[in-house]
């Protein structure tokens, strides 16, 4: 009987293995599916984003929003922590930036208020880091702001460094006051 015993559990234990397995490449096709699935095609950049989690599922975002009004908003960021809770983090950072950005609001009108909705999502301890660099394609001019996530650049087309987007501010959904300073790169020709 004990025998017995053992092997239903084991049996169980595999079932219950599989079916978890089985979710997290459900979770991880889902999610593949929130990043953009083309690069923007600007004259005078090149824009590209790839991701690829050490598990099946992750907290890494990055993401390019056309604003109404002509502008480019590129995202960088990253929720503390791995697998199925930060992927839906991630994912409600993504629907979040995606309102603000239908809405042509300002960058550093978007700051605090995802903040404030970040806030109220994430359990203690957890947060998201992010770089937000809005384009104005036309003049090349570029504002931006960090969210404690390590160091952007910005490359010209040699490959040198045009500038270095570093961290502005302290990462979302820590703290209730939030004010980055905007740091808005030379107007200059598309590097």
């Amino acid at each position: 009987v004990s025998h017995y015993v053992s092997l239903l559990r084991d049996m169980t234990h595999h079932i219950r293995l599989t079916e978890q397995e089985a979710e997290m490449r459900v979770g991880a096709s889902v999610q593949q599916k929130l990043f953009p699935q083309l690069d923007p095609e600007v004259d005078g950049y090149d824009i590209a984003g790839l991701v690829a989690p050490a598990l099946a599922t992750c907290g890494d975002y990055y993401d390019f929003i056309a604003s109404p009004d002509g502008r480019l908003l590129l995202v960088v960021a990253d929720v503390c922590g791995h697998g199925v809770g930060a992927a839906l983090i991630m994912a409600s950072t993504r629907a979040y930036l995606r309102s603000f950005a239908s809405t042509q609001i300002r960058l550093e009108e978007t700051l605090p208020r995802l903040n404030a909705l970040l806030l109220d999502d994430l359990e203690d301890r957890r947060f998201v880091t992010m770089i937000l660099a809005l384009l104005e394609v036309g003049s090349g001019r570029l504002e931006w702001a960090n969210m404690g996530h390590p160091s952007g650049f910005v490359l010209d087309a040699g490959g040198a460094v045009k500038a270095r987007l570093a961290s502005t501010h302290r990462p979302f959904g820590l703290f209730h006051d939030i004010d980055p300073p905007r740091r808005p790169c030379a107007p200059g020709s598309p590097g």
